[in-house]
């Protein structure tokens, strides 16, 4: 299945999508640019192996329901666009790994005191995307809320220690493996 159009389908009273698209490994183009999800709790592994995946347009995703996201873009290896998806709810987002990721954004990430992830930005990331993404994470240090890591693989000697600190003093342990 290297291409699937789903801008048609009415999505707004699905409210599980978990292991939908699981290794369609083949599947380079989906249009989700008009889907309607805010009835979906879980789209646990949705993604997972769609390796071919170019770009997911999730501009018009509202995430409001979703709580467990976990595996949903592992290995999804030829993802480069992931536009505007919103965590504030989301409890489970472990095992995010799209190496080839570049243009991104991500609201109100860690915004759940029992947040459980594993994320790592790619090396090709560009510096502004995660200065952004520093900016848009939520404020765990504020609420109280335990410590999460994220490592970005890139040298540290890329940001400067006021560049990081927006994370770090919103409760982010910065890791660099670069």
């Amino acid at each position: 299945l290297p291409t699937l159009d789903s801008s048609s389908w009415v999505l707004s009273a699905v409210t599980g999508m978990a292991f939908c698209f699981l290794n369609c490994s083949s599947l380079t183009t989906l249009d989700s640019s008009s889907w309607v999800l805010s009835a979906v709790t879980d789209m646990r592994s949705c993604f997972q192996n769609c390796s071919s995946l170019t770009t997911l347009d999730s501009s018009s995703w509202v995430l409001s329901a979703v709580t467990n996201m976990a595996n949903c873009f592992q290995n999804c290896y030829s993802l480069t666009i992931i536009s505007n998806l919103n965590f504030q709810n989301i409890t489970d987002m472990s095992s995010f790994y799209c190496p080839k990721l570049v243009n991104f954004r991500f609201l109100n990430y860690g915004a759940r005191g029992d947040y459980k992830t594993a994320i790592q930005l790619g090396s090709q990331v560009y510096k502004a995307d995660i200065i952004q993404f520093f900016s848009d994470m939520f404020d765990r240090a504020t609420a109280g809320y335990s410590v999460l890591t994220v490592t970005i693989n890139q040298p540290s000697s890329k940001f400067t220690a006021s560049e990081i600190s927006v994370a770090t003093n919103k409760g982010y342990t910065i890791t660099f493996n670069g």
